[in-house]
Protein backbone atom coordinates (compact mmCIF):
# COMPACT_ATOMS: atom_id res chain seq x y z
CA UNK A 1 0.00 0.00 0.00
CA UNK A 2 1.44 3.24 -0.77
CA UNK A 3 2.39 5.80 1.52
CA UNK A 4 1.31 9.37 2.43
CA UNK A 5 4.20 11.70 1.57
CA UNK A 6 3.56 14.28 4.24
CA UNK A 7 5.60 17.11 4.80
CA UNK A 8 5.32 17.81 8.88
CA UNK A 9 6.15 21.21 10.11
CA UNK A 10 7.16 22.18 13.90
CA UNK A 11 8.83 24.73 15.88
CA UNK A 12 8.77 22.45 19.13
CA UNK A 13 10.68 19.40 18.81
CA UNK A 14 13.54 17.74 20.66
CA UNK A 15 16.86 18.36 19.63
CA UNK A 16 20.46 17.86 21.46
CA UNK A 17 20.28 20.29 24.07
CA UNK A 18 17.03 19.86 25.32
CA UNK A 19 15.43 15.99 24.25
CA UNK A 20 12.38 16.45 26.23
CA UNK A 21 11.49 19.58 24.26
CA UNK A 22 8.51 19.19 22.17
CA UNK A 23 8.38 15.44 22.79
CA UNK A 24 5.21 15.02 22.27
CA UNK A 25 4.98 16.31 18.83
CA UNK A 26 7.76 13.92 18.24
CA UNK A 27 5.62 11.27 19.18
CA UNK A 28 2.81 12.52 17.26
CA UNK A 29 5.16 12.05 14.65
CA UNK A 30 6.32 8.91 14.97
CA UNK A 31 2.64 7.49 15.02
CA UNK A 32 2.32 9.22 11.29
CA UNK A 33 5.23 7.37 10.09
CA UNK A 34 3.68 4.12 10.96
CA UNK A 35 1.12 4.81 7.99
CA UNK A 36 3.05 8.09 6.14
CA UNK A 37 6.56 8.53 4.07
CA UNK A 38 6.74 11.57 6.57
CA UNK A 39 9.51 14.01 6.44
CA UNK A 40 9.72 16.31 9.53
CA UNK A 41 11.46 19.69 9.19
CA UNK A 42 12.38 21.91 12.64
CA UNK A 43 12.29 25.16 12.88
CA UNK A 44 14.86 25.52 15.44
CA UNK A 45 15.15 29.12 17.30
CA UNK A 46 17.75 29.28 19.89
CA UNK A 47 19.78 32.28 21.46
CA UNK A 48 23.43 32.32 20.98
CA UNK A 49 26.20 35.19 21.30
CA UNK A 50 26.81 35.89 17.63
CA UNK A 51 24.58 38.17 16.31
CA UNK A 52 22.87 36.26 13.45
CA UNK A 53 24.14 32.01 12.38
CA UNK A 54 22.00 30.25 9.87
CA UNK A 55 22.61 26.25 9.68
CA UNK A 56 20.61 24.43 7.07
CA UNK A 57 20.80 20.41 8.18
CA UNK A 58 20.03 16.93 7.98
CA UNK A 59 19.20 15.10 11.43
CA UNK A 60 21.25 11.69 11.17
CA UNK A 61 20.29 10.93 14.37
CA UNK A 62 16.62 10.74 14.22
CA UNK A 63 14.50 7.61 13.04
CA UNK A 64 12.39 9.82 10.87
CA UNK A 65 13.48 11.85 7.99
CA UNK A 66 14.38 15.15 9.97
CA UNK A 67 15.70 18.40 8.77
CA UNK A 68 16.53 21.52 10.73
CA UNK A 69 16.47 25.39 9.68
CA UNK A 70 18.54 26.78 12.63
CA UNK A 71 18.65 30.16 13.47
CA UNK A 72 20.44 31.46 16.05
CA UNK A 73 21.16 34.90 17.51
CA UNK A 74 21.51 37.17 20.38
CA UNK A 75 17.76 38.56 19.11
CA UNK A 76 16.29 34.83 18.70
CA UNK A 77 12.97 35.78 19.64
CA UNK A 78 12.86 38.48 16.90
CA UNK A 79 13.39 35.36 14.19
CA UNK A 80 9.91 34.16 15.45
CA UNK A 81 8.71 37.20 13.87
CA UNK A 82 10.23 36.88 10.88
CA UNK A 83 8.15 34.65 8.79
CA UNK A 84 9.33 35.93 5.32
CA UNK A 85 13.21 34.40 6.59
CA UNK A 86 11.79 31.19 7.86
CA UNK A 87 10.01 30.97 4.32
CA UNK A 88 12.69 31.97 2.66
CA UNK A 89 14.93 29.52 4.38
CA UNK A 90 12.39 26.80 4.48
CA UNK A 91 12.50 26.90 0.62
CA UNK A 92 16.70 27.11 0.61
CA UNK A 93 16.68 23.80 2.68
CA UNK A 94 14.10 22.39 0.09
CA UNK A 95 16.54 23.33 -2.87
CA UNK A 96 19.89 22.02 -1.04
CA UNK A 97 18.69 18.74 -0.05
CA UNK A 98 16.35 18.42 -3.27
CA UNK A 99 13.08 17.46 -1.55
CA UNK A 100 10.77 17.05 -4.10
CA UNK A 101 7.56 19.39 -2.84
CA UNK A 102 5.39 18.45 -5.31
CA UNK A 103 5.08 15.02 -4.46
CA UNK A 104 4.21 15.70 -0.73
CA UNK A 105 0.28 14.97 -0.76
CA UNK A 106 -0.28 16.73 2.82
CA UNK A 107 1.71 19.61 4.88
CA UNK A 108 1.14 19.26 8.87
CA UNK A 109 1.98 22.37 10.87
CA UNK A 110 2.17 22.14 15.00
CA UNK A 111 0.72 25.31 17.03
CA UNK A 112 -0.67 28.03 15.49
CA UNK A 113 2.02 30.20 15.58
CA UNK A 114 4.63 30.32 13.86
CA UNK A 115 4.52 26.54 12.44
CA UNK A 116 0.78 27.11 11.67
CA UNK A 117 1.59 29.79 9.21
CA UNK A 118 4.66 28.60 7.83
CA UNK A 119 2.27 25.32 7.44
CA UNK A 120 -0.17 27.60 5.71
CA UNK A 121 2.13 29.26 2.94
CA UNK A 122 3.36 25.77 1.97
CA UNK A 123 -0.13 24.95 1.42
CA UNK A 124 -1.05 27.69 -0.83
CA UNK A 125 2.02 28.05 -2.99
CA UNK A 126 2.68 24.66 -3.61
CA UNK A 127 -1.30 23.74 -3.42
CA UNK A 128 -1.21 20.86 -0.90
CA UNK A 129 -3.46 20.21 1.74
CA UNK A 130 -3.05 20.81 5.61
CA UNK A 131 -3.73 19.60 8.35
CA UNK A 132 -2.65 21.48 11.70
CA UNK A 133 -2.22 20.19 15.35
CA UNK A 134 -3.09 22.42 17.80
CA UNK A 135 -1.25 21.95 21.54
CA UNK A 136 -1.31 25.81 22.29
CA UNK A 137 -1.69 27.03 26.09
CA UNK A 138 -1.48 30.71 25.03
CA UNK A 139 -4.14 30.31 22.17
CA UNK A 140 -6.35 32.76 23.58
CA UNK A 141 -3.12 35.21 24.46
CA UNK A 142 -2.56 34.90 20.67
CA UNK A 143 -5.80 35.88 19.17
CA UNK A 144 -6.24 38.42 21.70
CA UNK A 145 -3.28 41.04 20.60
CA UNK A 146 -0.72 39.27 18.49
CA UNK A 147 0.85 41.07 15.29
CA UNK A 148 0.16 37.70 13.26
CA UNK A 149 -3.63 37.00 14.85
CA UNK A 150 -5.14 37.72 11.53
CA UNK A 151 -2.41 35.02 9.85
CA UNK A 152 -3.68 32.75 12.86
CA UNK A 153 -7.29 32.90 11.83
CA UNK A 154 -6.47 31.99 8.50
CA UNK A 155 -4.54 29.10 9.24
CA UNK A 156 -7.64 27.67 10.84
CA UNK A 157 -9.55 28.59 7.55
CA UNK A 158 -7.12 27.24 5.04
CA UNK A 159 -6.79 23.81 6.73
CA UNK A 160 -8.98 20.79 5.93
CA UNK A 161 -8.51 19.38 9.43
CA UNK A 162 -7.54 20.45 12.56
CA UNK A 163 -6.31 18.09 15.59
CA UNK A 164 -6.90 19.10 19.54
CA UNK A 165 -5.09 17.36 21.87
CA UNK A 166 -8.21 17.47 24.19
CA UNK A 167 -11.59 18.06 24.55
CA UNK A 168 -10.68 20.92 26.95
CA UNK A 169 -8.78 22.34 23.81
CA UNK A 170 -11.30 22.34 21.24
CA UNK A 171 -13.69 24.10 23.81
CA UNK A 172 -11.00 26.77 23.00
CA UNK A 173 -10.62 26.23 19.45
CA UNK A 174 -14.14 26.68 19.00
CA UNK A 175 -13.50 30.31 19.41
CA UNK A 176 -12.12 30.77 16.68
CA UNK A 177 -12.53 27.65 13.61
CA UNK A 178 -16.14 28.97 12.05
CA UNK A 179 -16.28 25.13 10.75
CA UNK A 180 -16.17 23.46 13.99
CA UNK A 181 -16.60 20.14 12.16
CA UNK A 182 -12.95 20.40 11.09
CA UNK A 183 -11.91 19.93 14.75
CA UNK A 184 -10.59 16.47 15.65
CA UNK A 185 -9.86 15.25 18.78
CA UNK A 186 -6.29 13.38 18.95
CA UNK A 187 -4.56 13.07 22.07
CA UNK A 188 -1.06 13.03 22.54
CA UNK A 189 0.85 9.60 22.52
CA UNK A 190 1.65 7.72 25.95
CA UNK A 191 4.43 4.90 25.78
CA UNK A 192 3.27 2.01 27.85
CA UNK A 193 6.74 0.11 27.47
CA UNK A 194 8.02 3.23 29.62
CA UNK A 195 5.11 3.62 31.90
CA UNK A 196 3.95 0.54 32.91
CA UNK A 197 1.66 -1.15 36.25
CA UNK A 198 3.83 -3.02 39.09
CA UNK A 199 2.53 -3.88 42.09
CA UNK A 200 3.02 -0.98 44.95
CA UNK A 201 4.77 -1.63 47.78
CA UNK A 202 3.33 -0.51 51.00
CA UNK A 203 5.07 2.17 52.76
CA UNK A 204 4.97 3.57 56.58
CA UNK A 205 4.02 7.03 55.26
CA UNK A 206 2.18 8.60 51.96
CA UNK A 207 4.23 9.43 49.45
CA UNK A 208 3.18 12.16 47.06
CA UNK A 209 5.11 12.93 43.61
CA UNK A 210 4.79 15.94 41.53
CA UNK A 211 6.54 16.01 38.33
CA UNK A 212 6.76 19.23 35.76
CA UNK A 213 8.51 21.66 34.27
CA UNK A 214 8.32 24.37 36.95
CA UNK A 215 6.92 27.40 35.69
CA UNK A 216 3.81 29.31 35.07
CA UNK A 217 1.33 28.02 34.24
CA UNK A 218 2.07 25.58 36.55
CA UNK A 219 1.07 26.61 40.05
CA UNK A 220 2.25 23.92 42.80
CA UNK A 221 1.66 26.07 45.54
CA UNK A 222 -2.43 24.65 45.75
CA UNK A 223 -0.78 21.49 46.78
CA UNK A 224 2.45 22.77 48.59
CA UNK A 225 0.02 25.05 50.56
CA UNK A 226 -2.58 22.24 50.92
CA UNK A 227 -0.21 19.92 52.44
CA UNK A 228 1.42 22.32 55.04
CA UNK A 229 -1.97 22.48 56.49
CA UNK A 230 -2.23 18.45 56.75
CA UNK A 231 1.35 18.63 58.13
CA UNK A 232 0.63 21.11 60.88
CA UNK A 233 -3.55 19.92 61.63
CA UNK A 234 -3.10 16.27 61.70
CA UNK A 235 -1.36 12.69 61.94
CA UNK A 236 -0.71 11.80 58.68
CA UNK A 237 2.72 11.26 57.77
CA UNK A 238 3.68 11.68 54.30
CA UNK A 239 6.76 12.59 51.90
CA UNK A 240 6.76 14.78 48.91
CA UNK A 241 9.12 14.07 46.09
CA UNK A 242 9.18 16.79 43.32
CA UNK A 243 10.78 15.82 39.64
CA UNK A 244 11.58 18.82 37.37
CA UNK A 245 13.94 22.37 36.85
CA UNK A 246 12.20 25.84 36.18
CA UNK A 247 12.50 29.23 38.38
CA UNK A 248 9.66 27.95 40.70
CA UNK A 249 12.05 25.46 42.23
CA UNK A 250 13.59 28.19 44.13
CA UNK A 251 10.90 30.01 45.39
CA UNK A 252 9.05 26.85 46.36
CA UNK A 253 12.77 26.12 48.40
CA UNK A 254 12.88 29.94 49.89
CA UNK A 255 9.37 29.34 51.71
CA UNK A 256 10.84 26.40 54.08
CA UNK A 257 7.63 24.17 54.33
CA UNK A 258 7.71 22.46 57.40
CA UNK A 259 7.20 18.78 55.95
CA UNK A 260 9.91 16.40 53.72
CA UNK A 261 10.04 17.84 50.45
CA UNK A 262 13.00 16.01 48.17
CA UNK A 263 13.88 18.02 45.33
CA UNK A 264 15.28 15.53 42.61
CA UNK A 265 15.91 17.21 39.98
CA UNK A 266 15.44 16.17 36.12
CA UNK A 267 14.85 12.65 35.61
CA UNK A 268 14.27 10.41 32.32
CA UNK A 269 10.85 8.47 31.27
CA UNK A 270 12.51 5.07 33.06
CA UNK A 271 13.09 6.87 36.64
CA UNK A 272 9.65 8.84 36.13
CA UNK A 273 7.77 5.56 35.89
CA UNK A 274 9.63 4.38 39.11
CA UNK A 275 8.73 7.16 41.11
CA UNK A 276 5.21 7.05 39.74
CA UNK A 277 5.35 3.08 41.12
CA UNK A 278 6.85 3.58 44.07
CA UNK A 279 4.22 6.85 44.92
CA UNK A 280 0.40 6.54 45.90
CA UNK A 281 -0.42 9.91 44.52
CA UNK A 282 0.81 12.30 41.62
CA UNK A 283 -0.10 15.96 42.59
CA UNK A 284 -0.65 18.51 39.60
CA UNK A 285 -1.21 21.92 40.55
CA UNK A 286 -1.86 24.59 37.46
CA UNK A 287 -3.89 27.20 36.20
CA UNK A 288 -3.83 26.17 32.58
CA UNK A 289 -2.96 22.97 30.24
CA UNK A 290 -4.32 22.01 27.25
CA UNK A 291 -3.53 17.99 28.15
CA UNK A 292 -0.89 17.01 30.69
CA UNK A 293 0.76 13.58 29.32
CA UNK A 294 2.27 13.09 33.34
CA UNK A 295 -1.59 12.64 34.18
CA UNK A 296 -2.06 9.80 31.43
CA UNK A 297 1.73 8.68 32.17
CA UNK A 298 0.51 8.30 36.47
CA UNK A 299 -2.77 6.38 35.35
CA UNK A 300 -0.76 4.11 33.17
CA UNK A 301 1.34 3.25 36.32
CA UNK A 302 -2.03 2.85 38.57
CA UNK A 303 -0.85 6.06 40.33
CA UNK A 304 -4.42 7.43 41.78
CA UNK A 305 -4.02 11.53 40.13
CA UNK A 306 -4.71 15.06 42.54
CA UNK A 307 -5.39 17.58 40.09
CA UNK A 308 -6.45 21.06 39.25
CA UNK A 309 -9.30 21.46 36.80
CA UNK A 310 -7.47 21.05 33.48
CA UNK A 311 -6.52 19.59 29.95
CA UNK A 312 -7.05 16.19 29.76
CA UNK A 313 -8.47 15.39 33.59
CA UNK A 314 -11.86 16.49 33.23
CA UNK A 315 -11.85 13.94 30.49
CA UNK A 316 -10.52 10.58 31.98
CA UNK A 317 -10.33 11.26 36.16
CA UNK A 318 -12.89 9.57 38.11
CA UNK A 319 -14.12 8.80 41.72
CA UNK A 320 -12.39 5.22 41.27
CA UNK A 321 -8.17 7.09 39.55
CA UNK A 322 -8.08 10.12 41.61
CA UNK A 323 -9.92 13.57 42.30
CA UNK A 324 -9.94 17.14 40.54
CA UNK A 325 -9.59 20.31 42.52
CA UNK A 326 -10.98 23.22 42.22
CA UNK A 327 -8.05 25.92 42.55
CA UNK A 328 -8.03 27.16 46.21
CA UNK A 329 -6.46 25.92 49.48
CA UNK A 330 -8.95 24.79 50.96
CA UNK A 331 -10.58 22.61 48.54
CA UNK A 332 -7.59 21.14 47.93
CA UNK A 333 -6.99 20.35 51.75
CA UNK A 334 -10.04 18.74 51.03
CA UNK A 335 -9.65 16.32 48.28
CA UNK A 336 -6.50 15.25 49.49
CA UNK A 337 -7.90 14.60 52.55
CA UNK A 338 -10.62 12.23 50.74
CA UNK A 339 -7.68 10.28 48.86
CA UNK A 340 -5.42 9.19 51.32
CA UNK A 341 -8.60 7.61 53.47
CA UNK A 342 -9.40 6.02 49.50
CA UNK A 343 -8.88 2.58 48.59
CA UNK A 344 -7.55 2.75 45.13
CA UNK A 345 -7.19 -0.57 42.91
CA UNK A 346 -4.09 0.13 41.79
CA UNK A 347 -3.91 -2.59 39.26
CA UNK A 348 -7.66 -1.55 37.33
CA UNK A 349 -6.29 2.11 37.23
CA UNK A 350 -4.11 1.15 35.09
CA UNK A 351 -6.00 -1.67 33.34
CA UNK A 352 -8.78 0.89 32.72
CA UNK A 353 -6.72 3.24 30.94
CA UNK A 354 -4.32 0.76 28.89
CA UNK A 355 -4.29 1.12 25.15
CA UNK A 356 -6.55 4.14 24.87
CA UNK A 357 -3.25 6.21 24.38
CA UNK A 358 -0.43 3.94 22.81
CA UNK A 359 0.84 4.76 19.15
CA UNK A 360 -1.19 2.36 17.41
CA UNK A 361 -4.23 4.20 19.15
CA UNK A 362 -3.49 7.37 18.10
CA UNK A 363 -2.34 6.51 14.91
CA UNK A 364 -5.00 4.81 13.68
CA UNK A 365 -6.96 8.90 14.76
CA UNK A 366 -4.38 10.14 12.58
CA UNK A 367 -5.27 7.81 9.56
CA UNK A 368 -8.27 8.02 9.61
CA UNK A 369 -8.29 11.69 8.98
CA UNK A 370 -5.24 11.50 6.46
CA UNK A 371 -7.18 8.69 4.19
CA UNK A 372 -10.77 11.28 3.93
CA UNK A 373 -7.94 13.76 2.12
CA UNK A 374 -6.00 11.73 -0.13
CA UNK A 375 -8.96 9.40 -1.42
Amino acid sequence: MKKTKTLFISHWYPYQKNPNSGIFIKRHAESISLFADITVIHFDIQHSKKLIDINLVQDSDSEINTYKIQIQGRFYKLFYYALPLQFYLFKRLIKKFNLKIDEFEIVHSNVVFPSGIIGMKISKKYKIPQIHSEHWSQLNKFFGKHFYKKEGLKVFENCNYITSVSEFLKNELKKYVKDETKIKIIPNVINSDLFFFNEKIDKSKVTFLAVAHWNKPKNPFYFLEALKNIYTDTQIVFELNIVGKGNQIEEIKNKKYPYEINFLGYKNSQEINRLLQESNFLLLGSDYETFSVIIVEALNTGTPVIVSKIGVATEIINKKNGVICDNNIDDWINKIKFSINQKYNYKEIADEIKGKYNIEKISSKFEEIYLRITK
